[in-house]
């Protein structure tokens, strides 16, 4: 059984064809997930014999990485959902992939093909549905007119780096809004209390990915839990950290709280998930509303500050070489 992703060549390809390589990968993608599954839920010499037949020609680390890469256009996909008529250019770039990012091209690639797609799906709804009325006739076509707007941001991007008129790392400083527990105390700072120094560097460098647009390992809850549907969160695969966030504004995102996996999963993972997003859910509205206030973003930079010090004050110990301590 054929299990491999294709590869083209894009220099010499024409949609159609990039649009049936991506309906056979996606494909190929949820196949290869529901054998890993599968796999998974048998006995370890069961799963042995089984692993051999059928993942023959496909490892599960390359399953893996689909994995993590279908999640990313899940994320940006969500982001793209949020476009208005009057939005500017500038604003519909700043939700998608940072120039930065390895596979900024592939995902670019990807996303178009999916606006592709939409737009040739509504198109169809327009001229095949006979019965089609006035309302959903007018839905259609502002949709094809988003997808348009898309097509047409993600195409000047895909140029500029074809030419090499891409400025490379482009500055993206992302806003970080801390959002406190019941009793008003911000909750990252507290939980960082609770977790082993050692991987503080992890958890720095998922709070930079926020900041700087890159999201490292991000991936977004699907719809099958109502209580955390449409929350992101940022994953170090490696150590099991993971930081939960959600976009309140073009460039702000709330910070809801922060874990280790593997640890939280022993302590009723999905329970306390549920209990810290419906937390910050009752404060959102609050948090929206104060997105213009000086004072109360002025206080959150000092809560940034505070997260910096603390994230980055194991790796200045551990390079002077001294014993680190909790503040």
């Amino acid at each position: 059984m054929k299990s491999s992703f294709e590869t083209v060549n894009i220099d010499n390809i024409t949609e159609k064809e990039l649009l049936e390589v991506l309906d056979k990968n996606k494909a190929t993608s949820k196949r290869l997930k529901e054998m890993l599954n599968k796999v998974n839920k048998l006995s370890i010499p069961t799963r042995i014999i089984v692993s051999k037949e059928v993942f023959s020609s496909t490892s599960t680390k390359e399953i893996n990485i689909q994995k993590e890469f279908e999640d990313e256009v899940d994320f940006y996909l969500n982001n793209l959902r949020s476009i208005t008529e009057d939005m500017t250019k500038e604003e519909i770039v700043h939700l998608l992939p940072p120039t930065r990012k390895d596979n900024y091209e592939r995902l670019l690639l990807r996303l178009k093909l999916e606006s592709i797609k939409s737009l040739r799906d509504f198109n169809s709804i327009i001229t095949e549905a006979s019965n089609l009325g006035l309302q959903d006739f007018q839905f259609a076509q502002k949709e094809i007119q988003l997808e348009k707007m898309k097509l047409d941001v993600i195409s000047s991007l895909l140029t500029k780096m074809y030419i090499k008129d891409v400025e490379e790392n482009i500055s993206v400083k992302n806003r970080l809004i801390f959002v406190p527990n019941s009793s008003g105390t911000i909750r990252i700072l507290e939980e960082l209390e609770s977790i082993p120094q050692e991987l503080y560097s992890s958890f720095n460098s998922l709070f930079q990915s926020i900041q700087d647009g890159t999201f490292k390992g991000v991936k977004r809850f699907t719809s099958s839990n109502t209580k955390i549907a449409g929350i992101s969160e940022v994953r170090d695969i490696d150590t099991g950290a993971r930081v939960v966030f959600d976009r309140v504004g073009k460039d702000t995102y709330a910070i809801i709280t922060a874990f280790i996996k593997k640890v939280m999963q022993s302590h009723g993972y999905h329970e306390q998930l549920e209990r810290k997003i419906g937390n910050y859910k009752a404060f959102l509205t609050d948090i929206k509303l104060e997105l213009n206030n000086t004072q109360y973003l002025n206080s959150q930079a000092v809560y940034e500050q505070r997260l910096w010090d603390k994230l980055q004050m194991h790796a200045r110990c551990q390079k002077g070489g001294a014993k680190c301590k909790k503040k």
